[in-house]
């Protein structure tokens, strides 16, 4: 694709999703992933397409673990995961910021018929250079999920249905 931004395998263009983030300087790549680890979307990562998507899988995989394991140290201190606002993973050459994203699923990804996407927990991860300025990054990654959020599907409500009906 010619915007270097894909969802899943259908290979869609989310282009005005990720946009802000990926001409950030010194951002590589940005991975949106379900919470058990499937891409869902991502850009940048590679110049080759084929490539680029092999990577996005496994940051998937990498960003759904991270976030996981940051969920479940601060349910020891006693708090939830929802209390979570990222987790920072740096190396020397370069860092990873994982934050969640929300409940739900891009109407540009699809699912399998069985699944629910309103129960899709989805995770956004940052692959940045040494160089990057953190800061920004995060400030910008805040400002997609909340661009992210208007996107996320849930299942319509019936006409009438209120809380407490039993629907």
């Amino acid at each position: 694709m010619a915007d270097g931004t894909h969802t899943g395998r259908q290979g869609q263009a989310l282009g005005w999703l990720f946009e802000p983030l990926i001409t950030l300087p010194h951002v590589v790549g940005v991975v949106l992933a379900s919470q058990d680890g499937l891409m869902m979307a991502y850009a940048g990562l590679d110049d080759d397409q084929k490539t680029a998507e092999t990577k996005a899988d496994r940051v998937a995989a990498v960003i759904s673990g991270m976030h996981g394991v940051a969920h479940g140290v601060a349910e020891l201190d006693g708090s939830t995961g929802r209390d979570l606002e990222q987790v920072l993973l740096k190396h020397r050459t370069f860092s990873l910021i994982v934050m969640r994203a929300g409940r739900g699923v891009p109407a540009e990804v699809s699912l399998s018929p069985d699944s629910d996407p309103s129960r899709v927990e989805a995770v956004l991860g940052v692959w940045i250079t040494s160089e990057a300025d953190e800061g920004s990054v995060a400030y910008e990654m805040v400002q997609t999920i909340r661009r992210l959020g208007e996107r996320l599907s849930t299942p319509a409500r019936g006409s009438g249905a209120f809380a407490g009906a039993g629907q």
